[in-house]
């Protein structure tokens, strides 16, 4: 019995469990627990959180990463999915959104500003819980910051800042405050009663009004050239749609989007500047959709 396992059992989760928690396909995860596979930075955070163990007792598996959360992890660990600074995007007449992103997402953004066409969209996930589709051309700026910079210059406010490090939180953490928001009871029983208990302690801790919740964790955000902000509910295989751009990419001049609550939506893609999703609901939707695949 590998170290995984035994952590897992004690924290009293199956396999399956897990896998399902983390939104990791179960043959994925079992060659994780056999010693197989390496996981990401990413992954052992929500791990440590899930299964409520210290960081340093899952890296002691032999795994690479061993300096725990500091905001530098990337770089000590040679992980290139790992914290590495903020992105902020500034939209006429909007203070600037700041996202914490990876090494990785920062060169890929560096790479794609360089050589997108015009009308082209851009596509980035950041590890705050958000996948951002938006249009350079329509932005009024756009800034790549490493961490060393400790100041982020004419922010947004922040629904979460209570309780988010500046790095993000860990994914899982971010699964917890969405079913709790949606009061999710399948997805808050493969999580644990344990474990929902300590998102409900963080929201009551924070003060942070369930609307607001609501509207930060399950709804997408469009972001239109006149400084406002649509926000809707949409189903799975539209965040799939938006995510891969065959939605924006189409000839039609509008989008067609389903709200539950508000009807069929049509929003003109060329008053569109950015599209912000929960990057939760997104992942959810791409392991449904590779269940079905399957």
């Amino acid at each position: 019995m590998t170290k995984l396992r035994e952590l897992r059992t004690n924290a009293g989760f199956t396999a399956e469990q897990v896998s399902a928690a983390l939104l990791i396909d179960i043959r994925v995860y079992d060659e994780l627990e056999n010693g197989n596979f390496e996981p990401s930075v990413n992954v052992l955070r929500s791990l440590a959180a899930l299964l409520r163990v210290p960081l340093d007792k899952l890296t002691g598996l032999g795994w690479a990463a061993d300096r725990g959360f500091a905001a530098n992890h990337s770089i000590l660990n040679n992980d290139t999915t790992g914290y590495w600074g903020d992105v902020g995007i500034e939209l006429p007449g909007r203070p600037i959104e700041w996202h914490p992103i990876s090494d990785q997402t920062a060169d890929a953004l560096d790479s794609h500003l360089s050589s997108a066409a015009s009308g082209q969209s851009i596509y980035f996930e950041t590890l705050d819980n958000r996948a951002i589709r938006f249009f350079p051309e329509r932005t009024t700026r756009l800034i790549l910051q490493d961490e060393a910079n400790d100041e982020l210059p004419n922010a947004a406010p922040n629904p979460l800042a209570k309780i988010e490090e500046d790095g993000g939180l860990p994914a899982v953490i971010y699964r917890g405050l969405t079913a709790h928001a949606q009061y999710d009871d399948p997805v808050m029983e493969v999580l644990g009663e344990v474990f929902m208990d300590m998102i409900q302690s963080l929201v009551e801790d924070a003060q942070i009004d369930e609307s607001t919740l609501v509207s930060h964790l399950t709804d997408a955000r469009f972001h239109m050239e006149d400084g406002s902000i649509i926000n809707l509910d949409i189903d799975q295989s539209a965040y799939l749609e938006l995510a891969d751009g065959s939605l924006i990419a189409s000839d039609a001049a509008t989008i067609r989007l389903e709200d539950e609550a508000r009807g069929t939506q049509y929003l003109t893609k060329s008053r569109i500047c950015l599209i912000d999703m929960p990057l939760t609901l997104l992942t959810e939707a791409r392991y449904c959709n590779r269940d079905d695949d399957d």
